[in-house]
C-alpha cells in the first residue's frame, strides 16, 4: 500500500504545519468577520465555515499519522501481509470516496453528494469493526506480526477517523442548507 497516495488522495496537505496556519488564518478572519455587523445567516454561515476549517485540519492530522505509520514501518523494514495490504486498500477506498463526496458536497452545495458521504461513513464504520475483527483473528492464530498489527490498528482507525470529519463535513451541508 502505498500510505503517500492517500494523503494526497485525501487532501492537498503538503505540510501540517502549513495547514495549521491557513486553518489559524481562516479562524482569525472569520472571527473579524462575525464582529462586523452581519446578519444572522451570515454569522451562523461562518460558524459552519469554521466547523469545516476545523474538520479538513484533523482530516490533515490524520493522514500524517498515516504517513507517520508508513514510514515507521519502512524504517523498520515490515510490511504488511497480502490479506492485510487488501483489507487497508479497501478501506482506504471508501474514505477517499467519503472525504472526496464531502469536498463536492461542500464546495458544490449539494445535499445528494452529502448524503452519499454519510452512507460512505456508515460503511467505513462497519468496515473498520469488521476488518479489526479479523485482524485480531489473525494475531490470535499467529498469523501475522504483532509490531505490524500495531500500525495495522492505527492506520484503519486513522481511516475511520477521517470518515468521520468527512461525515461532519457533509453534515454542516445539509445544515446549512436547512
Amino acid at each position: 500500500v502505498n500510505f503517500n497516495s492517500i494523503t494526497v488522495c485525501i487532501t492537498t496537505c503538503l505540510d501540517s504545519s502549513v495547514v495549521d496556519k491557513l486553518s489559524a488564518g481562516i479562524t482569525d478572519y472569520a472571527i473579524k468577520i462575525t464582529a462586523l455587523q452581519v446578519s444572522e445567516k451570515e454569522h451562523q454561515d461562518v460558524a459552519h465555515l469554521l466547523q469545516v476549517v476545523s474538520d479538513m485540519e484533523r482530516i490533515c492530522d490524520y493522514c500524517e499519522n498515516i504517513s507517520e505509520c508508513a514510514e515507521a514501518m519502512r524504517e523498520r523494514k515490515l510490511e504488511f501481509s497480502e490479506i492485510a495490504t487488501e483489507e487497508i486498500k479497501q478501506m482506504m477506498d471508501v474514505c477517499v470516496e467519503s472525504y472526496l463526496y464531502a469536498k463536492e458536497a461542500f464546495f458544490e452545495k449539494s445535499s445528494e453528494k452529502a448524503v452519499k458521504v454519510i452512507e460512505k461513513e456508515t460503511l467505513a464504520d462497519d468496515l473498520e469493526v469488521r476488518l479489526r475483527n479479523k485482524h485480531i483473528k489473525r494475531l490470535a492464530n499467529n498469523q501475522c506480526n504483532a509490531e505490524t498489527g500495531i500500525f495495522y490498528l492505527d492506520t484503519l482507525v486513522s481511516m475511520e477517523r477521517i470518515s468521520d470529519h468527512a461525515r461532519n463535513i457533509a453534515e454542516e451541508v445539509l445544515e446549512q442548507m436547512g
